[in-house]
């Protein structure tokens, strides 16, 4: 009676273990379905992690050998930026393929360009010098005098079926590089001169009047113009407080100029 007891104790306790603890049996294939996926993504993400390394590591490689290549006779009168865009071309995609515009490689690219475009807004010191904002004024007349002979060029091209799309090249033709311009007149030496800041305000122009067409066609095609005319509205106002501040600014010198003598007799 005793052992029956028992038995039936027993076989009570362990319908209720089966009933309270979940089966096992459904986990099994669902970690077998899970498991692969996450080594998948591990590895995947070890390998993107490996070659973007590797990019840098070659990046940063061209980057201290072009200087060091500029030093050599044979290239003594070649910037080191040329020599870097033609290691670049070399190792890129169009070359090797070693280094591709991708994942960390992209961001560091987008990066640098809008520091450089920084860069080049801190070179402009205009007011120091004999040129004034000649080299502007420059830039706005002799910009559009390119984009009118590149559109003749461009048009008798397309006329003998040389050119599929002359918009696109006409505006392609007369832009100008702050990439390129800057470095190289760093290391001649004529960025603070009166020569250096012709250049740079030519360049100012070509680099931003094809960026403004560029941007207005775009957005004609893909129903952006809004967005494109206010911010060339913002763009516009801008420069016209630029100016203002600028003109307030000398107007305070000036002031602070013809004060400071009358000051000095009264001491």
């Amino acid at each position: 009676m005793a052992s029956r007891t028992t038995a039936r104790t027993g076989n009570f306790a362990a319908s209720n273990l089966r009933a309270t603890v979940p089966p096992t049996w459904p986990v099994i294939p669902v970690m077998a379905y899970i498991m692969p996926s996450l080594s998948l993504s591990c590895q995947s993400r070890t390998k993107i992690f490996m070659s973007e390394f590797h990019a840098l590591f070659i990046m940063g490689f061209v980057a201290v050998f072009a200087p060091l290549l500029a030093r050599l006779p044979a290239f003594i009168r070649m910037p080191a930026v040329v020599l870097e865009l033609m290691l670049g071309i070399v190792i890129g995609p169009s070359g090797v393929g070693w280094v591709t515009s991708q994942g960390a490689i992209g961001f560091l690219g987008e990066f640098g360009l809008i520091f450089l475009f920084f860069q080049a807004g801190f070179e402009f010191e205009f007011n120091q010098g004999k040129t004034g904002t000649a080299p502007l004024r420059l830039g706005a007349v002799a910009w559009p005098a390119s984009l009118g002979l590149t559109g003749v060029f461009i048009g008798l091209l397309y006329i003998v079926e040389l050119v599929r799309a002359p918009l696109l090249v006409g505006l392609v033709l007369p832009t100008t590089s702050f990439g390129i311009l800057i470095p190289i007149l760093r290391q001649t030496g004529d960025l603070e001169s009166d020569f250096g800041r012709y250049v740079l305000g030519a360049a100012a122009i070509g680099e931003l009047g094809p960026i403004i067409l560029v941007s207005v066609l775009l957005a004609h095609e893909h129903n952006y113009l809004r967005q494109t005319l206010l911010s060339m509205v913002f763009l516009a106002t801008a420069i016209e407080a630029i100016f203002f501040a600028r003109s307030l600014r000398s107007e305070r010198l000036s002031r602070m100029s013809n004060v400071s003598p009358t000051c000095r007799a009264i001491e």
